[in-house]
């Protein structure tokens, strides 16, 4: 959800342009415990890897949303959903 979310946001839409780190912040937050888990939500936002997602300068090995929520979930272990 976060992952498509996040994709959803950060891409050119035809009525309107991509929102930055900031505005999917503030997007993130105001459902967090709503729309989103809690506890992931908190851990998404808190890694050092959210911020790498809006710096296109960045050199190093970037994680896909994927990855990062993939090692956000195992330290947050929360129940799977059936």
């Amino acid at each position: 959800m976060f992952a498509d979310t996040i994709d959803a946001m950060t891409t050119d839409r035809p009525y309107r342009k991509a929102l930055g780190e900031t505005e999917v912040r503030a997007e993130l937050a105001k459902f967090r415990g709503t729309q989103f888990d809690p506890d992931i939500c908190d851990a998404l936002l808190q890694s050092p890897d959210f911020n790498r997602l809006f710096d296109y300068s960045d050199s190093g090995k970037i994680l896909s949303l994927t990855q990062m929520m993939e090692s956000i979930r195992k330290k947050v272990r929360t129940p799977a959903v059936a």
